[in-house]
């Protein structure tokens, strides 16, 4: 197609995507994955996903989010070693969900967490009931709430944290993600659209002023270069929106292999994943992918965006909604950096009723913007 930049699997034979089974060969009982290289064990992977209880037959509002070792079987999908177990995460609650949210203080555990990994080791961010305004973000060093192996530190978010924003708040605050700067520095973005809002985070969850302002005629430039919030004169087009859906990666433009290559400014990126929501008036939506690109030094301008959404091979048509959730480096000991020919897993929700992911090469994600100069691959600043 086209209008899509197709992205295809590295380890399948024919480049589709492959399933994320928790309970034998079965992947539809769990949704909105993560996946995160195991720190012991060679050629296994920690897989987190947001139960399923449809077949509940008792109203609840309980919520959980299942986590298991997982590897490779002979199909190619990869499947929990054991039954997987709930992560320990604990419930909150508001004084702050009435008239129309006054449902959600009923509800009881994390929602649509993301597990991802930081300059140094893993965290966890969830939606529960917010201390601010009823639902909120919250934040914990992913390593307490499931068998890490022998560690224990000081480090940040050892205890669940609400990570705060500047205002205004929202009644239901969504999709938060974490960055670094160069210095390790640590950044929540909030929002991509209708306005990017970031700030700086201190380790108590609170939060510096909203940066993002210093910007704002650069990214909105860079939008409506490559964006177009209705894309296609389609009448069943009713409603289009910006979601955030991924936490970031820092992306240096260069192979592993090239010895002359040392990260730096101007080279090493943050990218992120956020969705073109397109409604159709039918209670179903489809969800198109497109990569962010922006500076990892202060104010984080955006550098570029890809100017055609990805299309996941294995996906069945436009109608198949498929929604990302995260994205990790594949590769055991790997954490938040990386380089083109580095493979990463993007983890992703089928209908909101399975759980897959596709390994796919990090340069692969951002090709639809570099332009091939004889002997390297580089990136040119399409929003400037």
């Amino acid at each position: 197609m086209k209008e899509y930049d197709e992205i295809t699997s590295q380890s399948t034979k024919d480049g589709s995507y492959f399933n994320i089974n928790f309970f034998g060969n079965d992947n539809s009982r769990a949704f909105n994955p993560s996946l995160l290289p195991h720190p012991q064990l060679f050629d296994t992977w920690i897989a987190v996903a947001q139960a399923r209880y449809e077949d509940r037959s008792y109203p609840s509002g309980w919520s959980s989010e299942l986590v298991c070792n997982a590897v490779f079987n002979k199909g190619g999908n990869l499947s929990c070693t054991e039954p997987p177990t709930v992560l320990v995460v604990p419930a909150t609650q508001s004084t702050h969900c009435k008239d129309k949210l006054l449902t959600l203080h009923m509800n009881i555990g994390p929602h649509d967490a993301r597990a991802f990994f930081g300059p140094e080791y893993p965290y966890l961010i969830y939606g529960t009931q917010s201390e601010h305004t009823c639902f909120g973000q919250w934040t914990q060093d992913f390593r307490l709430l499931m068998d890490w192996g022998i560690f224990r530190g000081y480090d940040a978010f050892q205890v669940p944290t609400e990570i705060q924003r500047p205002p205004p708040l929202g009644a239901m605050e969504k999709n938060y993600y974490f960055f670094w700067d160069f210095d390790k520095v640590l950044y929540a973005h909030y929002d991509s659209s209708p306005h990017r809002a970031f700030a700086k985070v201190e380790l108590d969850g609170s939060a510096g002023p909203d940066l993002a302002p210093q910007v704002y005629a650069k990214d909105e430039a860079c939008f409506n270069k490559h964006l177009r919030l209705n894309p296609l004169p389609d009448p069943k087009v009713t409603k289009s929106s910006i979601h955030q859906a991924t936490n970031s990666l820092s992306l240096t433009l260069c192979n592993s292999t090239d010895t002359s290559c040392i990260p730096n400014a101007d080279n090493t990126y943050i990218i992120a994943i956020y969705q073109h929501k397109i409604g159709n008036g039918l209670m179903h939506a489809r969800y198109e992918p497109h990569v962010m690109v922006m500076k990892r030094r202060a104010p984080f301008e955006i550098h570029a965006i890809t100017a055609k959404p990805l299309w996941i091979r294995g996906r069945k048509n436009k109608d198949e909604m498929i929604y990302i959730t995260s994205m990790n480096y594949k590769q055991r000991g790997q954490t938040y950096t990386g380089y083109l020919d580095d493979i990463i897993h993007v983890n992703f929700g089928v209908e909101d009723r399975r759980t897959s992911s596709i390994d796919v090469k990090a340069g692969d994600l951002v090709r639809n913007l570099m332009f091939l100069d004889e002997s390297e691959q580089f990136l040119r600043n399409a929003c400037m």
